[in-house]
């Protein structure tokens, strides 16, 4: 049960490894910022979030269902949804543009066996 003792004290670690995480990303982006890796406004300008899984025993097809209403409601990015699903949507982005490239390789190759 969501309310239990144990879902608040997974819930309550997680919260505080959140933080945790986050202090280490913004020392990772500041360290990088005095090594001249990054320029300074990128500690201004990039915000950097993390979300746990959820703890609750999980329907995929429900949470799926949940996502997709909210994506189309215009309440949860692409990114997100990406992130949600343990995917790096810039990786994702380049592989179906790579999936579109052998696709459209393939039709003209059936095409042109064909004529």
């Amino acid at each position: 049960v969501a309310e239990g003792p144990a879902m608040r004290f997974f819930a309550r670690l997680q919260a505080e490894m959140i933080e945790e995480d986050l202090v280490v990303m913004r020392r990772v982006v500041a360290n990088a910022a005095a090594a001249g890796r990054v320029q300074v406004e990128a500690l201004a300008l990039v915000e950097i979030q993390a979300a746990p899984p959820s703890l609750k025993v999980r329907d995929e097809r429900v949470e799926t269902d949940i996502s997709r209403i909210e994506y189309e409601s215009g309440i949860l990015s692409p990114q997100t949804w990406s992130l949600r699903r343990g995917l790096d949507y810039d990786q994702e982005q380049v592989n179906l543009a790579q999936h579109r490239a052998q696709a459209v390789r393939g039709n003209e190759m059936i095409t042109h066996q064909n004529s």
